[in-house]
């Protein structure tokens, strides 16, 4: 804006925080006239002393304010007429944000009247002056809170925050802002109704309307009264920084974006939108993860609870306090969902610094005796999980595991996990699974693999590879040292129960003991615990004194084990669902993490993104877009596994099949062994296919068939009779054949011909070795699905449709399936090759948590890993830009 001797500008809520900075700063500029308008005059008369008493270059003076006062606003605009005849800039900055004593009623009530109903009534009582002026300008100052696109975006900060009197009356601000711009920004003609006309005193009036600047701007985070956490300390922006980029405003820089919802950087959308500006567009997926994950600090009982991180967590786990106490370290995902990096803090949670962030997966640090060195576990360099030291001084890091003087059979499962230094920082040991088969859980019958670990030790400098400790058919895991270094101790349970402990339905019968044994030797096996219940993350506190996790049973929680005179005595310390718990040297701490698995991820939230072209987000399960630009899913984690189809923006939802609509049980839905699975469209989108019924382990008791609804929802059918479990069906291209699998009493692919209702085998198969998940390509050329092609093992293979032409395109002896075709033909499946990333028995309420996601070409070539998470993840499908806002 060119500079005018006195342009007069009204500042609402101007006697502190973001108000009483501009009016600050425009003090400074020399040509202005500020009225600093308060709703109490005393502070309003302090604010006035203070801005007089830094001898500004301008002139300033108290109007009384209060927003809910129609009076006042009356008496302003008649002093501005009187004493100044005009107003150039309108800053609409007076706000409350909870207001405190009253009902609800009367907090939405204040709410709108100081947020909303009093900016809009000043304003118009200040239209006339404006227009008097020769470059009016408003400026609402509003707040990203009232941004329903915000609202709904899970990745925004202000999700979490419910507020709903600020949240509301900011939204009916914006609307007021919008209005305004309309109106005297752009000029257009406005009426209350359709058909009703202005007066000619109105009309008139509005000829005389200069185009005004309108700006409805959100500050962001700034130091303020408006909250309690409003504060430099909890990272609010300075007030003086904030009104910086508000001047810009005031200057003209950013007139091109009236009209608009902005911020210091950009805009906000009006509404939800997941297109992803510069890249190709969203690669969707699943995560099978807790919702969320904080840390705890506790004494050793349970009492003063308290969270390490304040309100600074941001998906934190996997934490261990350092030998000496003063530190704690452990695993965040604060830098995007899915993507583990290490972070150490003090135990009162101060000195937060990062210590590792890569793309890979990093997780399960621990800080050596000296405080020198970092063992951890990360997915560098080949995406299997390794020990590795870092040296803190310098940053350089060496891998212990999987090197030349370390290395077991590629093909089978390799994985090294939750290192322990010794006492002495000689050695660290930890749990492998390398050279160990790769099994089904239930004797093989289930496609889901169990994991069978033994103890091992190696120096900090990767020699001295030796194993502690071994138990055939069992697994070893999470060792941890003797104070004095001669003995290690860890759970033991069977191998079948790696399984068992991250399912829900079993997770209640599964037993595991903890168990010492001499360093030097290997022997001298001593069994800590008995009984039932699964013990796990054991650590002695002290000589005699073994800490531990009860994970089941109704004594859930932290227990102690203490060796006395008569034999052992267990004490229940603290009885609570919690994970991963670590106790300080001492033993009168412990720090541990909550999970919830109860809030889900919602639809579209924004994941990290391993791909640089493509924006990452979660979706539930099955995701299939048509050729018009419809998402349909299996909303399973979201819902009760019904189909549901929408804009792939998340917008248009539709339920298009009721899974209740066809007698499912809603005890098998709700373990997610039941439900309305794989949606597949036709080429013209008028029409979904897709299984109803039993599947996974439920299959063998349970049916299962076939049903086709109509795209909006108005009908269904279902197209065969269920005596034969009929499931995961998909469309040829020409929507004339169904491709789907049987299973129980024959097995493989089969084709329906939709005209007659014709079956033709495709492939035949038996009930140890199958073919499931079959999809067309998008050129209706061949058909994907998963074999069993042994006991233990799934791959990837493609077949044309009329039986020819077999080719295998996987070789891992780990599972491949659960493959999909990509819009360009190329091929995405979950791959187990790369093993996994954490002991199996430490996951919560998960199928397969070492499923990763990878793309090949339709011959099998070009293998790429696309995520490099410790979760399971899977469905996934690519929407490029050009599908959303069709």
């Amino acid at each position: 804006m060119s500079s005018l001797v006195k342009d007069i500008a009204l500042v609402s809520g101007a006697n502190s925080g973001i108000g009483f900075e501009i009016a600050h700063q425009l003090l400074q500029r020399g040509n202005y006239h500020v009225l600093l308008g308060s709703r109490s005059t005393a502070k309003g008369s302090a604010a006035l002393q203070d801005l007089q008493a830094r001898k500004l270059p301008c002139s300033i003076e108290l109007v009384h304010l209060d927003m809910q006062n129609d009076d006042h606003i009356t008496q302003i605009a008649t002093l501005i007429e009187e004493k100044h005849g005009k107003l150039d800039i309108l800053f609409n900055n007076a706000a409350v944000a909870l207001p405190e004593g009253l009902t609800e009623r009367e907090r939405l009530t204040t709410a709108f009247d100081v947020n909303a109903t009093g900016p809009w009534l000043l304003t118009k009582a200040l239209i006339s002056l404006l227009r008097k002026s020769e470059n009016p300008r408003i400026v609402n100052i509003s707040s990203g809170a009232g941004s329903i696109g915000r609202r709904l975006y899970p990745d925004s900060p202000m999700y979490k925050f419910q507020a709903v009197p600020y949240r509301a009356s900011k939204v009916a601000f914006n609307m007021i802002s919008a209005c305004l711009y309309v109106e005297y920004g752009q000029g257009i003609e406005q009426v209350d109704f359709p058909g009703t006309k202005k007066s000619d005193i109105e009309v008139e009036s509005e000829e005389k309307t200069v185009g005004m600047k309108v700006f409805c701007y959100d500050p962001g985070f700034t130091a303020s009264n408006l909250g309690p956490y409003n504060k430099e300390e909890f990272g609010a922006r300075s007030a003086q920084e904030t009104v910086k980029s508000i001047m810009v405003l005031v200057d003209g820089e950013r007139d091109g974006e009236c009209g608009k919802f902005i911020h210091n950087t950009g805009e906000y959308p009006c509404t939800v939108s997941f297109e992803a500006q510069g890249k190709q567009g969203v690669f969707f997926m699943n995560r099978i993860a807790p919702g969320t994950s904080e840390l705890y600090i506790a004494n050793a009982d349970g009492s003063d609870e308290r969270k390490l991180l304040s309100n600074s967590s941001n998906f934190d786990y996997h934490a261990t306090f350092s030998p000496d106490g003063q530190w704690i370290t452990f695993t965040t995902e604060r830098n995007g969902d899915g993507n583990s990096d290490i972070y150490r803090v003090r135990p009162d949670g101060s000195d937060l610094e990062m210590i590792t962030a890569t793309p890979s997966m990093e997780d399960a640090a621990t800080l050596s005796p000296d405080g020198s060195k970092i063992a951890y576990v990360s997915t560098a360099d080949g995406y299997k999980a390794n020990i590795w030291v870092m040296d803190l001084a310098t940053r350089q890091t060496t891998k212990l595991t999987n090197t030349d003087l370390v290395k077991g059979n590629e093909s089978l499962p390799e994985s090294y996990l939750r290192p322990a230094w010794s006492p002495d920082g000689k050695w660290i040991a930890f749990s492998s699974d390398r050279d160990t088969q790769w099994r089904g859980h239930g004797n093989g019958t289930g496609w889901e693999h169990t994991q069978e670990l033994s103890i091992y030790a190696i120096r900090p400098n990767g020699t001295g590879f030796k194993q502690l400790a071994k138990k055939e058919g069992y697994c070893l895991g999470s060792p941890k040292w003797s104070l004095d270094g001669r003995r290690i101790i860890y759970y033991e349970m069977s191998t079948e129960d790696t399984w068992n402990a991250h399912r829900p339905e079993s997770l209640q019968a599964v037993t595991g003991q903890l168990v010492s044994i001499d360093f030097d030797t290997g022997l001298d096996r001593i069994e800590h615990t008995e009984g039932p219940g699964l013990k796990m993350f054991p650590q002695w506190i002290g000589n005699n004194t073994i800490a531990y996790l009860l994970k089941n049973t109704d004594d859930e929680g932290l227990n102690y084990v203490t060796d006395v005179s008569n034999g052992n005595s267990t004490l229940r310390a603290y009885r609570s669902s919690i994970r991963s718990p670590s106790w300080s040297p001492n033993g009168s701490q412990v720090v541990y993490e909550r999970i919830d698995f109860d809030i889900v991820r919602p639809m579209g939230k924004k994941l990290y993104s391993w791909d640089d072209e493509w924006e990452y987000r979660f979706t539930d399960i099955f995701p299939q877009l048509s050729l018009q630009g419809r998402l349909a899913i299996t909303q399973k984690q979201l819902g009760n596994s019904s189909i549901i189809a929408m804009s792939p923006d998340g917008s248009d939802v539709m339920e298009v099949f009721d899974v209740f609509s066809a007698n499912q049980s809603e005890a098998a839905i709700a373990k997610g062994l039941s439900g309305a699975f794989q949606p597949s469209w036709t080429s013209n989108g008028d029409w979904l296919v897709f299984g109803v019924g039993s599947w996974f382990q439920s299959r063998s008791t349970g049916s299962g068939a076939l049903y086709r609804a109509t795209a909006n929802g108005s009908f269904f059918e279902q197209l065969t009779d269920g005596s034969v479990n009929t499931g995961f069906p998909s469309y040829s291209p020409d929507g004339r054949y169904i491709v789907y699998r049987v299973f129980g009493g024959e097995y493989g692919l089969r084709i329906m011909d939709l005209e007659d209702q014709s079956v033709r085998v495709l492939t035949n198969a038996t009930s140890d070795n199958y073919d499931n998940l079959p999809f067309w390509s998008p050129d209706g050329s061949r058909i994907v699905f998963s074999r069993r092609v042994t006991y233990t093992n799934f791959d990837v293979c493609t077949i044309k449709p009329d039986g020819t032409g077999l080719q295998v395109l996987t070789s891992s002896l780990g599972n491949d399936a659960h493959a999909v075709w990509t819009h360009d033909g190329r091929i995405m499946y979950s791959t187990a090759q790369y093993g996994f990333r954490d002991e199996a028995a430490i996951y919560d309420n998960t199928f397969q948590p070492y499923g990763q996601i990878m793309i090949m070409n339709a011959d099998g070539s070009n293998k790429t890993l696309l995520v490099d998470s410790m979760w399971e993840d899977s469905m996934p499908l690519y929407v490029p830009n050009g599908f959303f806002g069709l």
